[in-house]
Order: structure tokens, then sequence, then C-alpha cells
């Protein structure tokens, strides 16, 4: 009688802790099924917000994971639909080892090197290598570094301008070029400085400026130069009356033509290179009293391969006899 009075005790107890279990069970179905229904609104707004609320509403749930996957997709592609620097600084910021961040880093370096190639000058391309030292366009920067300073060596045309180039360039693509250069440079110097007795005394040493084009592009200089044009501005009380074109003085042009003779002396060779691009300076008639006046283009100089006009043809286009005349002389076609 004992051990039946106390079942009913026995029964009460375990009554409410089944209750408890079925009831904590109902109520993770429940929740179960609050975030599955969440996550399909999620899905289907598909946004960066909506995500980020699933994930703050529901830090536990197994799709969080792929919440987070698809803010990092959703981020890129906002970043790559506007393709600019900030947008994808933005992202990588929020996403450094994000799924897309490879993606990202490429896109950036690309927009970079696009930028340098716009600008185009030195300082351009050192920017984008202080960035990219090891990237997909060093090559293509350092080339178009190396190209602008043996051009500047060029314009320049001095012993001191060479070494420099050399000094930042030992095995650059124009190292070979300003080694020769430089072994001819006093000649051209002497040439330039109008220094004949010079000229004369290098000759007798035996150099000579026969090899390399650097003689033959001095040379297309002096052309250019002869036919450069500016426009001269006149004014009336401070306020602009008329306009002219004039060429060079008369004094620069004894000049020119001295330094172009001693140049053939020396060896120069005029037909090693050639003049492409080159528009001459003049007045346009554009009706009643008006005249467009346009200083022109002085073109280009390049290897005799890529066409254009020699030295002799160039003279006989635009009447500079006296130049036409040293180059029947010295052989010139």
């Amino acid at each position: 009688m004992k051990a039946t009075a106390t079942m009913p005790l026995q029964l009460a107890q375990i009554a409410p802790t089944k209750m408890a279990i079925a009831l904590l069970a109902a109520s993770s179905l429940v929740s179960c099924s609050s975030s599955v229904s969440q996550w399909e609104k999620t899905q289907y707004q598909n946004t960066i917000s909506a995500y980020q609320g699933f994930v703050g509403d529901n830090p536990d749930s197994e799709y969080v994971a792929d919440a987070l996957s698809r803010i990092d997709r959703l981020s890129f592609n906002q970043a790559k639909s506007k393709n600019d620097e900030l947008s994808y600084q933005t992202y990588l910021e929020r996403f450094p080892k994000g799924l897309n961040a490879p993606a990202a880093h490429n896109a950036l370096e690309q927009l970079r090197f696009a930028k340098a190639k716009k600008t185009h000058n030195i300082a351009s391309y050192q920017s984008y290598l202080g960035q990219y030292a090891d990237g997909k366009y060093a090559l293509q920067a350092r080339n178009q570094i190396d190209q602008f300073s043996f051009k500047k060596a060029q314009d320049k045309q001095t012993t001191a301008a060479y070494k420099n180039y050399l000094q930042l360039f030992p095995e650059g693509i124009y190292a070979d070029e300003a080694r020769s250069t430089l072994r001819y440079l006093p000649l051209l110097e002497a040439c330039m400085n109008q220094d004949e007795p010079r000229v004369n005394q290098l000759l007798d040493k035996g150099m000579t400026l026969a090899a390399g084009d650097v003689g033959a592009r001095a040379l297309l200089e002096i052309l250019q130069s002869r036919m450069a044009t500016v426009i001269l501005m006149s004014n009336n009380g401070g306020m602009l009356s008329s306009s002219s074109l004039v060429g060079i003085s008369d004094e620069k042009k004894i000049q020119l033509l001295d330094q172009f003779a001693l140049l053939l002396k020396a060896g120069a060779e005029p037909n090693n290179m050639r003049i492409v691009n080159f528009k001459k300076g003049g007045n346009t008639a554009l009706g009643g009293r008006a005249v467009l006046r346009s200083t022109g283009n002085p073109g280009s100089i390049v290897s005799a391969d890529k066409g254009g006009l020699t030295a002799l043809k160039f003279s006989k286009n635009y009447g500079l006899v006296e130049y036409q005349k040293l180059l029947e002389a010295a052989g010139a076609h």
C-alpha cells in the first residue's frame, strides 16, 4: 500500500518535466521556422542591408555564412559598377580577405596604371611603381620612365645628361646608345657651340658623327628650328589689337646654318633619320577680317624605316636653299 501511494506523486513529478521538454522543442521548432522564413524573405530582398539585418537578428543561424558571402559579393559588385579607386578601396577596407579581394586588388592596380598612362610622365609612372613595385604593369612603367629619361638626355645633349641617364639605367633600353653618344658627344657639342677649331681638332683625333643617329637627329632638329614660327601679339593701351606670325631672327638663322654646316663636316649622316607630321605655320582667312594664325606642328623625328621626309626633301619642300646646297654637297638624297 505504501508503494502504491507514492506512484501518483512520481507521475506528478515526471509530467511537468516532459511538458517542459515538449515546450522547449516546440519553441525551437518555432524559432527555426522563423529563421528559415526570415532567410527566405532576405534572399528575396537580396540587398546588403537585408543580409546585414538577418545576421544581426540570427547570429547563430546556419545561413549566416551564406549571408556574409552575399554581402561580400554585393559590395564588390557595387564597387565594380562604379569602377573607381575609392570604391575598390572601400571594399578592401571592409573585406581585406574577402572572396573578391584578389579581383578588387587587380582592378585597383589597373585603374592606377591607366591613370599613370593618362598623365604620361615620369612622376606618374613613379607613383604607380611606389605602390606596385612588382605589379602587373611594373615593367611597362619602368620602360616608360627609361624612355622619358633618355629623351631628356637627348634634349639636353650634354655629357652630364647622358651620364645621369646611365646612372639611373645602366642596363636600360637606351644604355648602349647613351654610351655610344658619350664617345662622340664632345664633337657634337663643339658643332652646336660653333667652335670650328675644336671640331677640326676632334676630327684630327679620329672622332666622327658618322656612327649612330645623334648627328642625323641634330640636323633635323635644326631644320625644325629653322621653320619655327610664333604668334606676335600687339596691344593698344593694354588691349590686344592685332597679331602677326613671325619666324626666327636673322641672327638665329645664321647660327643654325653654321651649326648645320659643322655637323655635316663632322660626318653627321643626313639620310639616317626622317621628319614626320610636320606642318608649316601660316595664316588662314576665315571670312571678313578674321584670320586664323597657326604656328604649325614641328612634327617628330623618326628612323629612316618609318618613312617621312629626308633632310634634303624637307629643305626642297620648304625653300631652304642654303641647307639644300649643303646637303647636296654632302651626298644627301
